[in-house]
């Protein structure tokens, strides 16, 4: 992906993605800080997915990856917005909160899946697999163990979350199974 200065754009965004948004998950919300870099987390994953919209050499056009950064191009989109002009008013908060964690999970899922397909489709390959299968399979794997772990962390530091919501904010209603 970094044999030019497309793929190197993309890599760089996404890795500054990849750090501002640990930085922004794993810190205190609602400061100045937080603020700050929210804004560089966005930022980097507009340019990261729109990057990755420009990079067809792995099927010559639109494929499923692209659908993926569209994807996270409406959650960064949604979270912002909910955000910054505090809409839908009963529930930005919860809306904020969830989109851009999931944008993050997408992040990393799209982190670990590159990962284990650079890694993974050559060893397929060299031991007689076919590359085009081994490389969705690895995709497909990857993925959906990210997102299952992304879940899990995310539903857990919910309970912890309530305390930066508003006093102005209703929390969020619940839902009986």
């Amino acid at each position: 992906m970094t044999h030019d200065a497309l793929g190197s754009f993309h890599l760089f965004t996404a890795l500054l993605a990849v750090v501002s948004g640990a930085f922004v998950l794993r810190g205190r919300k609602a400061t100045r800080q937080h603020r700050l870099l929210g804004y560089l987390y966005v930022n980097a994953m507009l340019s990261a997915n729109l990057s990755a919209l420009a990079i067809t050499r792995l099927s010559g056009g639109f494929n499923l990856l692209h659908g993926f950064a569209l994807i996270s191009l409406a959650s960064i989109t949604i979270g912002l917005i909910a955000v910054v002009w505090r809409r839908p008013k009963a529930r930005w908060f919860d809306l904020h909160i969830h989109s851009m964690a999931w944008s993050y999970i997408g992040l990393i899922a799209a982190l670990v899946s590159e990962s284990a397909t650079r890694i993974g489709v050559p060893w397929l390959v060299h031991n007689g697999y076919p590359p085009r299968g081994g490389f969705w399979l690895l995709l497909g794997l990857a993925t959906g163990a990210v997102v299952m772990a992304g879940a899990l962390s995310l539903y857990r530091r919910l309970p912890a979350l309530e305390r930066y919501r508003p006093r102005t904010s209703e929390p969020a209603p619940r839902t009986s199974p």
